[in-house]
């Protein structure tokens, strides 16, 4: 998505954020735009930035859709690019795949958790076995 489409997309969200802050989807939709923008950065300091912006959105969908396996997914690899605990990304992860199963396969191929696949905590977590034929295996 292309940096006018990224800021013409955060208008259309801030417009549903603000006729309701509620509003589960507007919050979720901004925590991963936020994390678009940090990707797109063209320093670590905007990246940074970008990030605990998507951070605090991600937390906040979480509380307003529990229920959400994508939310918590998305906090789960918010808080591993921000160099976060490796317990509250492993709790965050868990609930994700205890929502839907199919996270754990995406997890092992995420590069948002590439400094965790040697970790025997993610790799208990994902099924101990990391998926034939990856990152140079």
């Amino acid at each position: 998505m292309a940096q006018g489409k990224r800021i013409e997309a955060m208008r259309v969200v801030d417009d549903a954020f603000d006729a309701n802050p509620d509003n589960a989807i507007a919050v979720f939709t901004k925590a991963r735009i936020y994390r678009r923008l940090a990707k797109a950065a063209e320093s670590e300091t905007a990246n940074s930035v970008f990030l605990r912006q998507a951070l605090q959105y991600a937390e906040r969908a979480t509380m307003l859709q529990a229920q959400n396996a994508a939310a918590w997914y998305n906090l789960a690899c918010y808080m591993a690019l921000l160099d976060g605990g490796k317990t509250e990304v492993l709790v965050n992860l868990q609930k994700a795949i205890e929502l839907s199963p199919s996270l754990e396969l995406e997890a092992w191929f995420d590069e948002d958790f590439v400094r965790f696949r040697e970790d025997e905590d993610f790799q208990r977590l994902l099924g101990k076995q990391e998926p034939p034929g990856r990152w140079g295996g």
